[in-house]
């Protein structure tokens, strides 16, 4: 594609814009990047003319259209139609955009060559003259980890978005019913398959003044964004929450705070709601290496946890006949590990696995609140990767100091039980795959790859006899 190939369309929607459209489109137009149309969409505005003769007046360097009065939504969609740009960027009539806006977010989207990449950057925030207020700018590492956040955190400005079109296309378009959050509920959808890209730059001035909607119509908004704010909260999946907080209990903890000074009291009382719903309702997964020599008893410990959403993971080899407890207990399914696959049985056994957290037993007891206390533990520690502390032919093991050996001091002493450990999947799916344990023991592989993907955090409490 040549320098300037790539088609940029400025959208600016208008109802009664008058005081500040002039300014709006001088800045559009002034775009150091050649490649470019603006789109003025004249939502009914009722201001004797004004709006339009304002827009006009640029003759055919502005593509002007007006219909009745339909919210922003409607304007928007409306641009959307009319538009010939590859890429979509939004402009409010009161907000300017830099004059090298454009020209920088395309060489940004050329450097990081993803062709569905959606581009948002830093702010000024202006008063009604213009005069600065703050820079707005965001924790670029924080978005890097986990770029959910860039919505969660109020980090994206409509006006400085730069969205290929196919993409504005396929998600949109804009709901009509939602008259103050139309553009958040879509970047949400976006977000659930694309990433935006933060650029750091300051690309757009944000103008705050009275005549604002979202000043003149507060408690509109408000009880608009309420729901919005319910909505992305359990929008996120468990894996979005790990990666932002920690764990699913953190993330709520962290949402719930972040709202705390908000008008959005409903929002903050379902985000304290599902910090304590997580406690109890995620699934964990408790695997069990079972053969016919294992014993009963044990697993008797694990029917007995006084954490009830466990499944119970039953492995054993195609020749190892069926224990009688299988098809009594509902929580029970069972893997055979003897068919043909190219993984290790470890991998297989993790892919099977429905919970979000799993625990192995290859023959220790478990105390019977081992497993709520160590995963209560993680949850409110925001930790992917734990072990209780134990009792070793009657000698107590402090986890604490065995993690504190990190893998090769576990392997020079022995050390690695893995019935003690606890490991959020996402250790699983980020990392390497497990390999033939006959070259290196599964529990040696399991320490490694848990300190790849994050420290594992020793309790001082024992929860398991072996």
């Amino acid at each position: 594609m040549k320098d300037e190939d790539l088609k940029v369309s400025i959208v600016i929607p208008v109802y009664n814009g008058s005081d500040y459209l002039s300014v709006a489109i001088d800045s559009a137009l002034s775009q150091t990047y050649g490649n470019v149309e603006v789109v003025v969409v004249n939502d009914g505005s009722i201001d004797d003319g004004a709006t339009e003769r304002i827009a006009k007046q640029y003759g055919d360097r502005v593509k002007y259209f007006s219909q009745p009065n339909g919210g922003v939504a409607s304007a928007l969609n409306t641009a959307l139609e009319v538009m010939t740009g590859d890429v979509f960027t939004w402009l409010s009539h009161d907000d300017i955009h830099h004059d090298n806006k454009v020209q920088r977010n395309v060489e940004f989207y050329r450097e990081i060559g993803d062709p569905d990449a959606i581009i948002c950057s830093y702010y000024t925030l202006i008063d009604g003259n213009g005069g600065k207020i703050q820079d707005v700018t965001f924790n670029l590492d924080a978005l890097s980890r986990a770029p959910i956040r860039v919505l969660l955190n109020g980090c994206v400005n409509g006006c400085t978005l730069f969205i290929p079109v196919h993409i504005m296309r396929k998600f949109g378009p804009f709901d009509l019913s939602k008259k103050y959050t139309q553009d958040y509920y879509l970047w949400n959808k976006i977000l659930e398959e694309h990433d935006f890209y933060c650029q750091p730059e300051f690309l757009v001035s944000y103008r705050i003044h009275v005549n604002q909607d979202t000043q003149k119509k507060s408690d509109a908004v408000n009880a608009e964004a309420e729901p919005l704010w319910r909505y992305m909260l359990d929008r996120r999946s468990s894996l979005d929450r790990v990666l932002m907080e920690g764990s699913s209990f953190r993330y709520f903890e962290h949402m719930r705070t972040h709202l705390q000074h908000s008008p959005y009291k409903k929002a903050i009382a379902h985000a304290s709601t599902r910090s304590l719903e997580v406690l109890a309702d995620t699934l964990v997964s408790v695997v069990v290496m079972w053969s016919e020599q294992s014993d009963f008893y044990y697993f008797n410990s694990i029917l007995k946890q006084s954490y009830r959403n466990i499944e119970i993971v039953v492995a054993l080899d195609a020749d190892t006949p069926l224990p009688s407890f299988v098809g009594v207990d509902r929580r029970v399914r069972v893997i055979r590990l003897s068919d043909p696959s190219n993984e290790s049985k470890y991998d297989r056994i993790l892919r099977f696995c429905r919970g979000e957290y799993v625990v192995f037993s290859t023959g220790a007891v478990f105390s019977e609140n081992r497993i709520e206390r160590q995963h209560r533990f993680m949850q409110m520690g925001g930790l992917r990767a734990s072990m209780c502390s134990l009792y070793k032919n009657g000698t107590f093991m402090n986890a604490q100091e065995i993690c504190e050996l990190k893998s090769a001091g576990v392997v020079a002493t022995g050390s690695a039980i893995l019935d003690a450990y606890m490991f959020h999947k996402l250790c699983w799916y980020e990392a390497l795959r497990f390999f033939d344990e006959a070259q290196v023991p599964f529990e040696l592989q399991l320490v490694a790859l848990l300190e790849d993907s994050a420290d594992i955090v020793g309790m001082s409490e024992p929860l398991v006899t072996l």
